[in-house]
């Protein structure tokens, strides 16, 4: 009750609004520690050598995708010699016969 009123003012509602608002704010920026005790939590930001460390790994990663393309290359080649090798000692094998 208000001012004598039973129902509060729509400006209270907002500032009640606005209060609850900044507590939710303010308890989303902390996080309990194991003691129970209140932590500001920090945001994890990234740095140079973070980046240059993702670089790296993307630049390894690049460079194994291009050898297994050239090794999958060199086995393709290797499939089709053989099956035209197992082409032919069929043709034999079946003269043979």
């Amino acid at each position: 009750m208000l001012n004598g009123n039973p129902e509060p003012e729509k400006g209270h509602k907002l500032a009640i609004e606005e209060q609850d608002n900044q507590k939710r704010k303010r308890e989303t920026s902390f996080s309990p520690s194991p003691e129970g005790q209140r932590v500001e939590r920090k945001q994890k930001t990234v740095q140079a050598g973070d980046m240059d460390e993702v670089k790296n790994m993307f630049k390894t990663l690049m460079e194994e995708v291009a050898e297994m393309k050239g090794d999958q290359r060199a086995y393709q080649t290797e499939v089709t010699t053989l099956r035209e090798e197992n082409q032919r000692l069929t043709e034999r094998l079946e003269r043979v016969e």
